[in-house]
């Protein structure tokens, strides 16, 4: 029997344009777009952020707070995807053959959604719809690598990524590709 091919991809600005937490957070504010009044709360923690004085687990925290509402966000959810399915990359369909994972530091329950029609299993930063909290660490970097192990995967056939945050990844595949929009270079061949 024949060996099945394990392809690994990242998500955001890899098989899908753009990153899907910040996008999410847009349609929500068109959507529901009384919640402009808390912009300037989210503005001052995101310079906090980019001056390095919160990570990016209390921002995304904040800015679900501010302007996600429990009672309605598996209904935003829903329709956000109905409008962004289309920014999946072809190469991602291109590509959909053997067992794929997808693994994210975004949050889980915001790409839940469209798995089923992905075709894959999805590894994603654990996050509660409810409380807007992260329930564990960010599935980022080395966490990566952390979360693929505990699955049982040491290593994979392809890994397709946008980023060098990726290279415990990257150095676990035995060809690694680097994602620049729709073009694809080979990085990494063992």
């Amino acid at each position: 029997m024949a060996k099945r091919l394990l392809r690994i991809f990242d998500f955001d600005n890899t098989i899908y344009d753009g990153n899907v937490t910040l996008d999410f957070f847009k349609y929500v504010l068109k959507r529901h777009f009384l919640r402009i009044v808390f912009l300037p709360v989210i503005g001052v923690y995101f310079i906090m952020l980019r001056n390095q004085v919160i990570e990016l687990v209390k921002f995304v925290e904040v800015t679900y707070k501010f302007l996600v509402r429990k009672d309605t966000v598996r209904k935003d959810l829903e329709k956000f995807w109905e409008s962004h399915y289309c920014r999946i990359k072809p190469l991602y369909f291109n590509r959909r053959r053997g067992t794929i994972i997808v693994i994210t530091a975004s949050p889980y329950p915001f790409i839940e959604p469209i798995v089923y029609k992905l075709g894959c299993r999805l590894i994603a930063s654990e996050f509660d719809l409810d409380t807007g909290k992260f329930t564990g660490p960010l599935c980022y970097g080395i966490e990566k690598a952390i979360r693929l192990t505990k699955e049982g995967i040491n290593n994979c056939d392809e890994f397709y990524t946008d980023e060098y945050s990726d290279s415990p990844l990257i150095k676990m595949a035995n060809y690694a590709y680097l994602v620049t929009g729709n073009s694809v270079q080979l990085i990494w061949k063992r």
